[in-house]
């Protein structure tokens, strides 16, 4: 849904144009997986959304006892409610009823969006004893929660640099780079 462009408060729906239906060629050098691979591995019943969110929750996970290289770009998740956004998706997927293109994607939040449930450190080092980090945002912005709506699924909050402040910025709770000099 976007709004209309004459600036009325009614929301039109969102054309999904067929090249974006499109798979990249799979001998593509750096290919990621994208909503259309899923898509079409959903639809042809060769993967479920549950099984994608058990396979990307272990490499995400940073309260683990041995946390993925990949664990460090993730700061947040509500692992019950990954599993049961992904439980939901697999069910519509199996009873011939996705919700559209984006039914079970799995997608990330960086942490200067709120998303209920989850404190936005803007990547800030948490001092818990301030009263900014023990309240939860009490809605989900505008395009998580559309995304949620079209059945994606929201497999936590990302890291970013400190307060989105530029790409040189040091964080001082993660080394993305090794010459950060925090």
């Amino acid at each position: 849904m976007v709004p209309i462009a004459d600036g009325s408060s009614q929301l039109s729906e969102l054309d999904v144009a067929p090249e974006s239906f499109q798979r990249q060629p799979e001998n593509l050098a750096g290919r990621f997986y994208s909503a259309a691979d899923y898509h079409a591995l959903y639809k042809a019943g060769k993967l479920t959304p549950l099984e994608v969110v058990e396979t990307l929750l272990p490499l995400i996970r940073r309260d683990v006892e041995n946390p993925s290289k990949y664990s460090n770009a993730w700061l947040q998740h509500n692992v019950e409610d990954v599993l049961g956004a992904a439980r939901a998706s697999t069910a519509r997927w199996a009873a011939g009823k996705p919700l559209g293109l984006l039914d079970g994607v799995p997608f990330g939040v960086k942490d200067d969006i709120d998303v209920e449930g989850f404190v936005s450190t803007g990547a800030r080092k948490v001092d818990k004893s301030h009263p900014f980090f023990q309240s939860p945002a009490d809605h989900t912005e505008w395009p998580s929660q559309k995304l949620e709506e079209a059945g994606a699924i929201m497999m936590g909050k990302m890291n970013l640099h400190e307060i989105g402040m530029g790409k040189i910025a040091c964080s001082s709770h993660i080394q993305l780079l090794d010459q950060c000099q925090c």
